[in-house]
């Protein structure tokens, strides 16, 4: 179970951080022509900055794992 709930949310939070790095990337894109994602309140760089926070979450989780399965040995 505990390990079910590790892997989901390593998936999870992976997800979000490929997707909040798509958005940034994308609104700098546009922002280069003059236009902008209106439904964004942040500028691409601060989106990027969540995207590595939610990334580092990720890694904790996958490093959590890697030491459950280490001491489970």
């Amino acid at each position: 179970m505990h390990d079910s709930l590790n892997n989901l949310l390593y998936r999870l939070f992976s997800a979000i951080a490929l997707l909040l790095l798509l958005v940034a990337l994308v609104d700098r894109f546009i922002r280069l022509f003059g236009f902008t994602l209106s439904w964004i309140n942040y500028t691409p760089g601060r989106i990027l900055e969540f995207s590595a926070m939610f990334m580092i979450l990720a890694i904790a989780f996958t490093l959590r794992q890697i030491q459950e399965k280490l001491i489970n040995k």
